[in-house]
């Protein structure tokens, strides 16, 4: 006896929790723990620390991320650069810069580069899981968009 699905029937949705792949591209792994905490029961985040753009650059070739938080400073060479190759490489993975000045002139080269928000270092846990939360959605969002309009 087969059972089809009829309308007064439903699929039950069986939603999983996908865990948030998350990329901190920092010297210092400070940050690491106010991302880890960002995470939700919705939305459980997994932080992977590369204190250098060579370290980023090398779990990148093997890994994708739904998340990128980059310093502009690294000890080998500019996290503008790497927020340019990760905006080339992907249009689903997104960019946060976490800079050390407010100063709207310093924002402006993390946004050419593709940044989908600049962040003052030191910005609150809770402004921090706000900000993440919005571009992974913005992501989510203009990637279910492609899928339905193209």
């Amino acid at each position: 006896m087969s059972t089809k699905r009829t309308p007064a029937t439903p699929k039950k949705n069986k939603a999983r929790r996908r865990t948030c792949r998350v990329l901190l591209v920092e010297a210092s792994p400070a940050q690491r723990t106010a991302l880890e905490g960002c995470g939700t029961a919705h939305r459980p985040m997994s932080v992977v620390h590369a204190p250098t753009l060579t370290e980023a650059r090398k779990y990148l070739a093997d890994h994708s991320v739904d998340l990128a938080v980059i310093a502009p400073q690294l000890p080998d060479g500019s996290g503008f650069d790497l927020t340019a190759e990760l905006s080339r490489m992907s249009h689903t993975t997104a960019k946060i810069v976490l800079g050390g000045s407010a100063d709207f002139a310093k924002a402006q080269p993390a946004i050419r580069a593709g940044a989908d928000d600049y962040v003052v270092e030191g910005i609150s846990p809770e402004e921090l899981k706000t900000r993440a939360a919005a571009a992974l959605d913005r992501k989510t969002d203009a990637t279910l968009d492609e899928i339905k309009y193209e």
